[in-house]
């Protein structure tokens, strides 16, 4: 017999001790179920407020650390990967200098990366370099 059909039959028989004594039981046990069920959520919400704030605290970490790009100085000649040499005059110097400037840094590197791989890659630099000259 579940508990509220067991508490109305106490009611019925007149055993009013009885009652009293099963629903303090089944009271305690609600409660207890009840508080484990807060208890979860609580601490769900106090790490994902943790977790949130962390992670806000980090973006703002890494968002104030300037990234650092070295300088970058033309060189007079390249060893190219493919075997060939590059070798830039002091006007074609200027322009790829100029160009590294307006780049954002993804591309920075990426343009210094170019600048050593083949000759055709060094050759499309150039090009570009000219280009923005104009």
């Amino acid at each position: 017999m579940n508990t509220p059909n067991r508490l109305v039959d106490m009611i019925l028989r007149g055993k009013n001790d009885q009652f009293k004594t099963v629903m303090i039981e089944e009271l305690r046990e609600r409660a207890a179920i009840l508080m484990e069920s807060l208890f979860k959520t609580e601490s769900k919400s106090i790490l994902n407020t943790q977790s949130q704030d962390s992670v806000k605290q980090i973006k703002e970490e890494v968002a104030i650390t300037p990234i650092l790009i070295p300088q970058f100085q033309p060189q007079n000649s390249y060893q190219l990967k493919d075997g060939n040499i590059g070798i830039l005059d002091a006007d074609q110097r200027q322009m790829v200098s100029e160009l590294y400037k307006k780049l954002n840094n993804d591309n920075k590197h990426r343009m210094v990366k170019l600048l050593s791989e083949s000759k055709e890659s060094f050759n499309r630099v150039l090009n570009l370099a000219k280009i923005e000259r104009k």
